[in-house]
């Protein structure tokens, strides 16, 4: 029931963040030498469409910190050959730490959610409760501006069915939104 209620929570920011994501920078930077790429089940993936980065502060007791990384294959289609890395902790998140598939205060440290091309959803909270590395996510660089780390995993249907995928050798760096 917690798992559930927290990935009820990890959806909710995910989609917050895509309302805002949808609009194009009116900075006129070039967004390619930001990126998420990885290797799903072997097959590598690029995403450059709005790459981006958020965050947050929940209220909460204790008070959660959360990161969201996401990118798109491109940037007309929402959730649709979409990638969101999601960190939480209890403390404000940081370089160096790994971010495992485990409870951080009353939410789970690390989450990874794919969306295929059909629109498809695919979470690392469906794989196995018990498996701490079906999301890993360690960041190198925090800044005002952008972050940039790696990560790796499994997702599962969110739907029912038995589709799952591995996700590995997983990088990234993105801006701020």
């Amino acid at each position: 029931m917690k798992k559930a209620h927290l990935f009820s929570l990890a959806i909710l920011l995910l989609s917050a963040t895509l309302f805002t994501a949808c609009k194009k920078s009116s900075s006129g930077s070039s967004s390619t030498t930001y990126f998420v790429k990885f290797k799903l089940d072997g097959v590598q993936k690029e995403y450059k469409g709005i790459p981006n980065f958020t965050t947050v502060t929940l209220p909460s007791s204790p008070v959660i910190y959360s990161l969201a990384v996401q990118a798109s294959l491109a940037t007309s289609v929402a959730l649709k050959d979409h990638i969101a890395i999601n960190a939480n902790d209890i403390a404000t998140i940081a370089t160096g730490k790994t971010y495992k598939n485990q409870d951080a205060g009353g939410t789970i440290q690390a989450v990874l959610m794919y969306y295929d091309n059909a629109g498809n959803a695919y979470s690392s909270v469906m794989v196995n409760p018990e498996s701490i590395n079906d999301a890993v996510i360690t960041f190198s660089e925090v800044t005002s501006t952008y972050v940039s780390g790696t990560f790796t995993g499994k997702v599962a249907a969110v739907s029912g069915g038995t589709t799952t995928y591995t996700i590995t050798e997983g990088s990234f760096k993105v801006p701020k939104l």
